[in-house]
């Protein structure tokens, strides 16, 4: 494997929140920490719906899958 999990996260590390098992396997949301803070991915809604942005912070993230939806949050590294 490329990736190892960590509990610093770091700029260019992937953050994962699977919500569940569907029938194509793992689902759930997937981003990309930009920098110290800042979490790009995937934009579901508005006119922004399918591009890739800086729509989160490490807080709001964690606010929203961990404290809001009961996700676990996932931070995995490139070896």
């Amino acid at each position: 494997a490329n990736y190892f999990p960590t509990n610093e996260p770091q700029a260019g590390d992937i953050v994962l929140s699977p919500t569940g098992t569907g029938k194509r396997g793992m689902i759930g949301h997937v981003g990309v920490l930009m920098d110290s803070s800042t979490i790009a991915s995937n934009n579901s809604f508005g006119v922004y719906a399918g591009k890739f942005t800086k729509n989160y912070t490490l807080e709001t993230w964690t606010k929203k899958y961990a404290k809001e939806q009961g996700m676990p949050v996932y931070y995995y590294r490139h070896k």
